[in-house]
């Protein structure tokens, strides 16, 4: 995979801006917390039960609890724009619980693809494929394996955030929008990368252009909340010229969804 449509893709995984995805009324009510006690927000609203199912990475989340924005909504609605294999944006529903991708039903503008649990049915074909194999299964793993876990470990907590939160009251709830450090985060992010052996060129590139991207990229965040203080949707714009001469963006939303069925498309007899 090319390096900039690499990148595309992980960033599919530090997951989050489309705000038209869903609307959030704002009352104008603006202050700035500390980062810690941002932290104690986030981290008690991805709490679930039983994190024993809980992908460990390396040793990054041991005995961190869940941090699993999708294990902890269980049914997410994601968009994600940016430089894809197909096309420009993929979108739709998925499922997960624990430590397992349950169901999705994703698509892009050249191709769609239904996950039941236990087999991935292809649009375009009469093809009947496997989770690791489908092409949506990889973005989702990647997602799950580079940025999702990885963007609320202590760790990230440590090194990526300025010290202040922007906090806005909305009349559904409340949004932080996180101060992210653009050369901490390059650091960061490119250092996972290379423990988990994904991307051996650089994710953000290497020598001239990799300090573009500290000094020009820039990362956009926000972490949508309900008034019960649980997390209802994330926003991440990440702005970077991995393989370009100029600044891209790469958006990843993840909102709340209830649970949804196959697509209309999607027909069992046509793969019997």
């Amino acid at each position: 995979m090319k390096k900039g449509k690499l990148f595309s893709t992980l960033a599919f995984v530090f997951v989050l801006s489309i705000c038209s995805l869903t609307g959030c009324g704002n009352s104008g009510n603006n202050s700035t917390i500390s980062l810690a006690t941002a932290k104690e927000t986030i981290v008690e609203a991805l709490k679930i039960e039983d994190v024993s199912g809980q992908m460990v990475l390396g040793n990054s989340v041991e005995s961190q609890g869940n941090r699993n924005i999708f294990a902890r909504l269980k049914n997410s609605k994601v968009k994600m724009v940016g430089n894809f294999d197909y096309g420009t944006a993929i979108d739709g529903y998925v499922q997960r619980v624990g430590a397992d991708w349950t169901k999705y039903s994703l698509g892009s503008s050249e191709s769609a693809a239904y996950y039941d649990g236990e087999n991935v049915y292809l649009n375009d074909s009469e093809t009947i494929t496997d989770f690791q194999s489908s092409y949506f299964g990889l973005i989702l793993m990647t997602l799950d394996c580079v940025y999702v876990d990885l963007l609320f470990l202590d760790e990230a907590f440590d090194s990526i955030y300025n010290s202040e939160v922007a906090k806005t009251t909305t009349d559904d709830g409340y949004i932080y929008t996180m101060d992210v450090n653009m050369p901490n985060y390059v650091d960061y992010v490119s250092a996972k990368v290379e423990e988990m052996g994904i991307g051996s060129e650089g994710v953000f590139g290497e020598g001239d252009e990799l300090q573009r991207n500290k000094d020009e990229g820039k990362v956009d965040l926000k972490i949508y909340f309900d008034k019960s203080n649980e997390i209802t949707k994330i926003e991440m714009t990440v702005s970077c010229c991995t393989g370009s001469e100029q600044l891209y963006d790469t958006i990843v939303n993840v909102t709340r969804a209830g649970d949804f069925s196959a697509p209309d498309w999607f027909n069992a007899e046509d793969y019997e």
